[in-house]
């Protein structure tokens, strides 16, 4: 059985659907969008900020002063897409929890040494440098192999 490029092209066509429109926050809501329709209805113009009066602008008397202030935004607000499954703030809550937990425990830490003796602050100064050491003996180890092979 023959199958031909374009029937394949319209298979593929109508398994994925119509292409999707890319939008960016530099695009444009269409005029038949619903939401534009709704602002629309309720007397927004494109171009002007939404909730403000008619020329965009915000008046006010302060100290005998008629100051005019342009407020509010024209175009749409920035975002990002969140790509894993973790709730919006979760991150920033993670992130809160282990500056806690570390400055709780250097806390601790700086309690524990004030207290420790001078035999309990060399021995801890002497084994914080056994990873070091192990690791240094093992690149050394590891540099004496690979020049015998």
């Amino acid at each position: 059985m023959e199958v031909d490029e374009e029937s394949t092209h319209k298979y593929d066509e109508y398994v994925r659907g119509p292409a999707r429109e890319v939008i960016t926050v530099n695009t444009k809501i269409k005029s038949t969008n619903k939401g534009f329709e709704l602002l629309t209805k309720l007397g927004w113009v494109e171009g002007q900020p939404v909730g403000l009066s008619a020329d965009g602008k915000n008046h006010a008397l302060v100290a005998g002063l008629l100051i005019t202030v342009t407020i509010g935004r024209t175009e749409p607000v920035p975002f990002h897409m969140k790509s894993d499954l973790t709730g919006l703030g979760k991150t920033s809550q993670d992130v809160r929890m282990i500056e806690t937990t570390v400055s709780q425990r250097r806390e601790l830490d700086s309690e524990r040494q004030q207290k420790e003796s001078d035999e309990q602050r060399k021995f801890r100064e002497v084994n914080s440098n056994i990873p070091v050491l192990y690791i240094q003996r093992l690149l050394t180890t590891t540099q004496i192999l690979h020049t015998h092979t």
